[in-house]
Formats: C-alpha cells, structure tokens, sequence
C-alpha cells in the first residue's frame, strides 16, 4: 500500500507525506498463501492489508465494501478513512475534515454524496 501511494501515486495528495514519514515503514507478508486463500473477487491491495492485518494481529484500515465484508466474515477489527478523520479531528489533530474529504474524493475514493453529506454535517462543517 505504501508503495501504491508513494511510488505509483507520486504527485497524488499524499503521496510525498508518506516518502517523508518516519513511522510509516513497509512491510512484507510473510505467508503469501494467506493472501492466494482470499476470495478473487477482492483486488491484490485489499487481499494483501487483510492478509497483513491478520498475519500481525493488528486492525485493519479499509475502505473497500467487499474488503470489509471479509474482514467481518473473519472477525477482524477494522475502520475506514472516515472513522480516522474523525479521531483526528476529535483529538484536536484536523480543524476541519471537508478538504481532507474532498481531496480524497478527487484521488479516488468512492462515496456517495448522502454518506459525504452526513459526515460533514456530523463534523458540525
């Protein structure tokens, strides 16, 4: 994922942040059957970060419908995009959450306006 966003993303919204960051670090799956054992229907990022997260123990960052249904169906903690703007911004991280949103929106991330609509309003933006 990270080579996704750095490399492959280069001049994408935060693709030089995470070349920058110290604490994000690549890490390679150890068990690659983990990852050939998930369903097809799933793309090879969303396979890997479930395999990853449960050859870790560790939650699981995912937007991804059908990702998350696996995840559920394996009893995997995990949250999206959203549920960590929120954190940040209700620790004092974000002021606002809408230009993060709509930068992750013009990156390509898929949400229905009513879904962008609600969590604005709940972010009291």
């Amino acid at each position: 994922m990270c080579a996704e966003i750095a490399f492959q993303g280069a001049g994408r919204p935060g693709a030089s942040l995470v070349q920058q960051e110290e604490w994000i670090r690549v890490v390679a799956i150890c068990r690659r059957e983990g990852v050939d054992r998930l369903p097809k229907n799933l793309g090879l990022g969303e396979r890997e970060a479930i395999a990853l997260a449960e050859e870790l123990n560790h939650s699981l960052l995912i937007d991804d419908r059908a990702g998350r249904k696996e995840a559920e169906s394996r009893n995997m903690v995990y949250f999206g995009s959203l549920r960590v703007l929120k954190e940040a911004k209700d620790r004092g991280l974000l002021c606002e959450v809408t230009p993060i949103m709509d930068a992750l929106r013009g990156a390509g991330l898929r949400m229905g306006e009513m879904l962008y609509q609600t969590f604005i309003r709940e972010m009291g933006e």
